[in-house]
């Protein structure tokens, strides 16, 4: 099995990535669905990732451990507080393995959700927690979405569970065709009332 995986991680590494260059390629729209909120609810966000290329391109929605950065993508959102404070929160190593299901293509013109149901891609713990949104005030809340890894290994996630070696070629096809990209929405700020 170490053989197979090493002819695929080969054959991830030895065919020409796609790359795009500049900003103008991709851009990041992030939303709300108000702006202001009680103490308590929690704001409806979205985002919008826009293809501005001429080409398809593959992005890999939001997976476990993408909000907090354990494996690319990362996908996750930076959150300004009127009173900084920390949330604790616990959470195990563990982590489910990607699949072929985890890849969309994202056609010219076409938008991408990171988060969008559809594909059983995983939410953001801290925007979905009330805890994060407990103190009255205005909020400044950033989208940042990565796939700055060349490493396929980074994103596979797998922790305790054993990679589907059927899957292993088309995986190593698919991530082919993800571009290397950081990218970071705009800002948007939301108030928080009692």
């Amino acid at each position: 099995m170490k053989t197979y995986i090493f002819i695929v991680l080969l054959l991830a590494f030895s065919t020409p990535r796609l790359s795009i260059s500049n900003d103008k390629n991709l851009s990041c729209v992030l939303t709300a669905d108000n702006s202001v909120y009680k103490v308590g609810q929690i704001p409806v966000l979205k985002v919008k990732i826009f293809n501005n290329t001429k080409k398809e391109i593959y992005l890999i929605g939001s997976l476990d451990g993408s909000d907090v950065q354990w494996r690319y993508p990362h996908c996750y959102f930076s959150v300004d507080k009127p009173k900084p404070d920390t949330i604790i929160s616990a959470r195990c190593g563990n982590m489910n393995p990607l699949t072929p299901a985890d890849f969309v293509l994202v056609k010219p013109r076409q938008n991408f959700n990171p988060y969008d149901e559809a594909y059983d891609f995983f939410g953001d713990y801290t925007a979905m927690n009330k805890e994060t949104f407990r103190t009255p005030g205005v909020y400044k809340i950033k989208f940042h979405y990565s796939t700055n890894s060349e490493n396929i290994s980074d994103f596979l996630g797998e922790r305790t569970f054993s990679w589907d070696t059927s899957d292993s070629v088309r995986l190593a096809k698919l991530f082919k065709l993800v571009p290397r990209i950081e990218i970071t929405s705009n800002e948007i700020e939301i108030k928080i009332e009692e």
